[in-house]
């Protein structure tokens, strides 16, 4: 009778290491899926983040006149009117010529200030190197900077027209 007592727990004890692998196997699989998951919800997060501060860091160009500086130059004034700086990594001004060339400075970060908000900042193009040009419109794009240090280009501002002085 010891015996056949003695099968019966064996046979008791299967059935819970089967349910114990069972769950092991669940566990496993739902940390393989996290894995793969979490990756792509980090970085939407990031690009939401980011698109916000483009929603909300607006800069434009407010004037653009042709011709300063014994004409040999184009000046761009741009001012930020809504945002903070320091969510701002550069500011990006470009002057679409008559001749149909743009012109970039590539950033307002290199040497010029980023403005506070609604204060303009002035930036210079040279119209003789690789030109002659005439300045026809400028546009602004801002890049921006998360708290991770990710950056995206935001989109262009609407462009303002050059005129002569």
């Amino acid at each position: 009778m010891n015996r056949n007592f003695q099968i019966r727990n064996k046979k008791g004890l299967s059935n819970i290491i089967a349910t114990v692998l069972i769950v092991l196997l669940a566990l496993a699989a739902v940390a393989i899926l996290w894995s793969f998951v979490r990756t792509s919800i980090e970085g939407s997060g990031s690009q939401i983040e980011l698109r916000t501060l483009c929603t909300t860091t607006i800069a434009k160009p407010t004037t653009c006149v042709n011709g300063t500086d014994t004409k040999t130059t184009a000046t761009v004034n741009v001012q930020l009117s809504g945002g903070d700086p320091k969510d701002i990594d550069s500011i990006i001004v470009a002057l679409d010529t008559l001749e149909g060339t743009r012109l970039t400075n590539n950033s307002i970060g290199n040497g010029v200030i980023i403005p506070k908000p609604l204060e303009t900042a002035k930036v210079t193009f040279d119209l003789i190197t690789g030109g002659p040009y005439s300045g026809d419109s400028a546009i602004v794009a801002v890049v921006v900077t998360d708290g991770a240090g990710n950056t995206l280009v935001c989109d262009e501002s609407l462009p303002v027209n050059c005129v002569q002085p």
